[in-house]
């Protein structure tokens, strides 16, 4: 219960402190193994000897296909009349998950870059403590 967890931590702080170090730990080692293993994944399929030209090329097209689909989009938002009346409802929206889209497809080809410190806490006991 929150209470049992809340008295726990009141008791003995620095076993709290340890045990979020540790899920934080955890949910890093899981998240790189994440991202060794779709690594691992592309370098086997393109070592793989019967792996034909769709299947070697896959990761690629599909990253110019989203990348040109959204400077498609931006076209269409900044120069086409999408509604006689021009109510653009879903522009806000739409323009947040094209950004997404991109940041993946850069941040699966480039790596994904780690963030300041002073952007973000190091670690979930950090995140406590700022709020």
């Amino acid at each position: 219960t929150p209470q049992a967890v809340v008295s726990q931590v009141q008791t003995d702080p620095e076993a709290a402190k340890a045990k979020l170090r540790e899920l934080d730990i955890e949910l890093t080692r899981l998240y790189l193994q994440d991202q060794q293993d779709a690594r691992a994944m592309q370098i086997a399929t393109l070592q793989a000897d019967n792996a034909g030209w769709l299947a070697r090329n896959f990761v690629y097209l599909l990253g110019t296909l989203v990348i040109v689909a959204v400077f498609a989009y931006i076209g269409a938002v900044t120069f086409v009349e999408l509604t006689p009346t021009g109510e653009r409802y879903a522009d806000i929206a739409v323009t947040g998950i094209a950004a997404g889209l991109i940041s993946s497809v850069t941040g699966f080809f480039l790596g994904r870059r780690q963030r300041q410190e002073s952007q973000a806490p190091r670690t979930f006991m950090d995140a406590i403590k700022t709020r």
